[in-house]
């Protein structure tokens, strides 16, 4: 979609149509609650964070609810402003039905997607701009169902894992690269919240180096190089869950076993376990100050690990018992991934999902793998529309999953290879090595 497409190219009827109203006239029906409440100020304002311009399925993706949603509420949103003003209608077609809509927009089609693309009138933005309605930022609701949408897994699989976590309020989320395992994190916390609230989320990456200093609290050098106590982003998140308790908190850790976990969390360990949660009478003294400290019984963590990584130790069994674990699996038989696989007509792609399929099966088979390293569906679910297909699937063996195999296989080279020309293969690409 163009940024900034020449006026010409926007169209709504075969006659050059214009609703006639002024920056003062959408200055005055934007003041009026009555025509435009808050369902139709929500809609304006995502068009707006947009960049003034969107499909109602680019609306749906990224501030929640449904392509319904947003084509109901401005067509009433049109025919309110209809009836207040007066404005003159056009039509969509012969049988009599208007382009209501056409009030508030330019409108085009999206070559890509086939739907319509809503560009704001001139005045109507500028009049927003005016007129400033709430600078809060837009929160979208995030359901169940929307989870679903975008997390291959089954209704009963998310109610199990919501299950865990809220019981545990500890949870990892483990399996092969791939999988989504930081994908699915985030929106597991925005549907246990119901919405896309990102202040209630914290996120952190482990690593062998990473310290209690800096998760917890301790000494470190200021930009004068003067050692001064500052506290770590856990404790401070712990604080701000502290200060709003009707609130539930998200902190998310990836890769959280590359860490030394009993030095990271040090003291903390014990009050890691749900019943050991808030003021119940369980409390410890922090390493560098004399501060009784609890976690808030609304914090919930989730860590990621990664089941193929040979490098990394295992969980001590301490740390291991304050955590459920979820394992998840390449979905590429999910209901999801194969919605999502519909929108390529290509015999080349489903070829290749196929032969991805036999390959993780030679995964399992082998003792020195498993079911740990299996390559996972995320490799796919990022293709552009707008590029040629076979050489983003060219990309995606040649430079990701080849080098994973040759990992895999170091001492089978020839093995990773073959495997390598078979995936090509079915994409119509003969290995010129």
């Amino acid at each position: 979609m163009k940024e900034n497409a020449n006026p010409s190219e926007w169209y709504f009827s075969s006659d050059e149509y214009s609703p006639n109203l002024t920056v003062e006239n959408w200055i005055a029906l934007l003041k009026n609650p009555e025509i435009f409440n808050e369902n139709s100020r929500f809609v304006m304002k995502c068009i707006v964070e947009n960049g003034g311009q969107a499909t109602c399925q680019e609306l749906a993706e990224h501030f929640g609810k449904t392509e319904t949603f947003y084509q109901n509420v401005v067509k009433r949103l049109a025919k309110r402003i209809q009836l207040k003003t007066g404005c003159t209608l056009t039509y969509a077609n012969n049988d009599g039905k208007y382009w209501y809509d056409s009030i508030l927009f330019l409108k085009k089609r999206d070559e890509i997607s086939g739907t319509w693309i809503w560009k704001m009138r001139d005045e109507l933005k500028e009049a927003w701009e005016i007129f400033q309605p709430s600078q809060t930022p837009i929160i979208p609701s995030y359901t169940e169902s929307d989870f679903l949408n975008e997390v291959y897994l089954s209704p009963q699989q998310y109610h199990t894992l919501t299950s865990l976590w809220k019981r545990k309020k500890n949870i990892i989320l483990q399996g092969s690269t791939g999988v989504g395992k930081t994908f699915s994190a985030k929106r597991l916390a925005y549907a246990m919240m119901g919405k896309k609230d990102d202040s209630q989320i914290e996120f952190v990456q482990f690593h062998q180096s990473y310290s209690y200093e800096e998760f917890i609290m301790g000494y470190r050098p200021d930009r004068k190089g003067k050692l001064t106590l500052k506290e770590g982003i856990f404790y401070q998140f712990c604080k701000k869950a502290e200060q709003h308790p009707e609130k539930d908190y998200f902190f998310i850790i990836d890769e959280i076993n590359r860490g030394n976990l009993s030095k990271i969390f040090g003291e903390l360990l014990m009050l890691l376990e749900h019943d050991k949660r808030g003021n119940h009478g369980y409390s410890v003294r922090l390493a560098y100050q004399e501060e009784q400290f609890s976690i808030p019984e609304n914090l919930y963590l989730i860590g990621m690990m990664n089941t193929a990584d040979h490098s990394l130790s295992m969980m001590d069994y301490a740390l291991r018992r304050r955590f459920s674990f979820y394992e998840m699996k390449p979905a590429f038989d999910s209901q999801g991934f194969q919605r999502k696989c519909s929108q390529w007509n290509s015999p080349e792609f489903h070829a290749l999902i196929q032969e991805i399929q036999k390959l993780n099966q030679a995964i399992q088979k082998d003792p020195a793998l498993g079911k740990g390293f299996c390559i996972g569906h995320s490799y796919f679910c990022h293709l552009e529309k707008e590029s040629n297909l076979i050489e983003q699937l060219y990309s995606i063996i040649e430079y990701d999953i080849f080098p994973l195999l040759q990992e895999y296989w170091f001492d089978e080279e020839e093995k990773a290879e073959r495997w390598n020309n078979q995936l090509l293969h079915t994409i119509g690409i003969k290995n010129s090595d």
